[in-house]
């Protein structure tokens, strides 16, 4: 991974060509950042450009040949690929910054040839693509540090044929550009941490040496695909079908691979819409989860594919989800999302009907959402409870049952329902968000699970769910807008929060989802 860090102030860019295999770098910042990157100026800025500027360059120590990357830790320690001195070394951050003049510089290790990358993940822990053995290595951290010396060094699985680029995600999940071998790869981490014994994943297809590697904050991996003149992403979060006509007679497919950590057998795949069979998203019935039937026996490592199908029966947004199940408890989930188009239509008036009352009536409904079977949740404010009208065929009136959704809650402003009929409230007058837990896509009506989705809050007043079941949340008097992070599709006993500043949904290529636990016979 190559990390860019901020300088107080540089002069112009800087050129440096790495003759043994042609690649040249380019160094930008300041002012000649946006110029060199072909960012584009403000008239008032261009005025007052000048062909060169004064600036500090603070050079760090000194015995490098040929260094092509470098990644920096939590504490400011900076590790380098010192490819043509076949090693890597760690400059030392004293008090997070690194000394202007004779920094202590490292050796980590030996056995290294020719590494061109190398990324840092939270525990300091130093993964290295050594190219020249085509080996994925790991220089591992003791209490958060490198030691001085005789680190251990781990050799991460096998395969690899001349990596270069290497990334680290939240997880500990570890990303590499297989270059020769014209793929992108995941080490997958089991509980943050990269076992002795590896699952090593392909994540989609069509490179062509691809060398630098990055991973997002959602987990998306990024991609400059050398060969091919291209920077690629891989979407992580779930399947994206874009933009679809409205009742096309030609579905759109996308294919999702599951891969299992755990042997077992599984049922036949659900391919829920807002929480509904055969809707919007269905199984084509081509993958293999689906072929392979209910009495194949999966070993750890191996994978099967669900093949999903989407015909949007109308415009906007919808969500749906994949769930894999083992004696009828969900093991994994993939999500999928898509646009539906169509042309605008006019139409007449509307009859505007006054739907289910209950128990004295609604007092004051403040937020409504609609599942996929056309089931109706309301945030039913005064009365301090979430109530659901229950569609028969799809359809509400005002003789539907309504069914009052557990308890505990104090004045819910906003409700919403994700791909897999799950419901999420803001709990306003408990400073919570909550969920309410959907068995087989549908809220059990009594005594449904309801969990409490982190804390923080003060007063939520609306809550919306995207198509990789991340949940969003208006903080009203915390003046916020907070995301509750998905992992594999659904919300974990404890989310991390963070706030968001932007919501971007590409389209790209599906990784696997992995299966990681099987239930046990009952």
């Amino acid at each position: 991974m190559y990390v860019l860090r901020p300088v107080a102030s540089c002069s112009g860019s800087l050129d440096i060509n790495i003759n043994k295999r042609g690649w040249r770098l380019s160094v930008c910042c300041g002012l000649a950042a946006a110029l060199c990157l072909g960012w584009p100026v403000p008239a008032k800025m261009q005025a007052q450009t000048t062909a060169s500027f004064s600036g500090t360059t603070t050079v760090l120590g000194s015995g490098f040949s040929g260094p092509t990357g470098v990644a920096v830790d939590g504490s400011g320690n900076v590790f380098v690929a010192d490819t043509e001195n076949n090693a890597v070394k760690e400059i030392v951050a004293v008090s997070g910054s690194i000394p202007a003049s004779n920094p202590t510089i490292n050796v980590l290790g030996s056995g290294f040839n020719a590494p061109a990358g190398v990324a840092v993940d939270g525990n300091g822990n130093v993964f290295v693509a050594d190219t020249g053995n085509s080996l994925v290595k790991e220089i591992v951290a003791v209490s958060g540090s490198i030691p001085a010396s005789n680190p251990t060094i781990n050799v991460l699985g096998g395969g690899f044929d001349e990596p270069i680029g290497v990334a680290v995600d939240g997880n500990g999940n570890v990303f590499v550009g297989d270059s020769f071998n014209g793929l992108v790869k995941e080490i997958v981490a089991v509980n943050g941490s990269i076992p002795a014994t590896p699952m090593i994943l392909t994540l989609g297809n069509g490179f062509n040496r691809p060398e630098g590697i990055a991973v997002d904050g959602r987990g998306n991996v990024l991609v400059a695909d050398f060969g091919n003149d291209m920077v690629k992403e891989i979407q992580t979060n779930g399947g994206n079908f874009g933009s679809v006509a409205v009742a096309t007679s030609t579905p759109t497919a996308l294919t999702l691979q599951f891969t299992f950590t755990a042997a077992g057998m599984i049922g036949t795949p659900a391919v829920l819409t807002q929480g509904a069979l055969n809707k919007d998203f269905t199984d084509a019935g081509t993958g293999s989860c689906t072929t392979n039937g209910t009495t194949h026996s999966y070993a750890v490592g191996d994978s099967c594919t669900v093949v999903v199908s989407f015909t949007p029966a109308h415009p906007g947004s919808r969500y749906g989800t994949v769930q894999l199940s083992s004696n009828g408890v969900v093991i994994a989930t993939g999500n999928v999302f898509g646009t539906g188009t169509g042309p605008q239509i006019t139409f007449g008036p509307g009859t505007l009907s006054t739907l289910a009352q209950t128990n004295g009536n609604f007092s004051e409904p403040t937020g409504v959402a609609v599942d996929g079977s056309g089931n109706i949740f309301v945030a039913d404010l005064l009365n301090s409870a979430v109530r659901e009208i229950v569609a028969v065929g799809g359809i509400v009136s005002s003789s539907s049952t309504v069914i009052t959704l557990g308890s505990g809650f104090d004045e819910p402003f906003g409700v919403a329902v994700d791909g897999s009929g799950n419901v999420f409230v803001a709990d306003t007058g408990n400073n919570l968000v909550k969920e309410i837990v959907a068995v087989n896509g549908s809220i059990p009506a009594s005594n449904p699970t309801i969990n409490v989705l982190g804390s923080g809050f003060n007063e939520p007043t609306s809550v919306a769910v995207d198509g990789s079941g991340n949940v969003f949340v208006a903080d009203l008097d915390n003046s916020l807008v907070k995301e509750i992070v998905a992992v594999n599709g659904s919300i974990p006993t404890s989310p991390i929060k963070r706030n968001v500043k932007r919501e971007i949904f590409p389209i790209g290529s599906i990784p696997p989802i992995l299966v990681s636990a099987f239930s046990p016979p009952v």
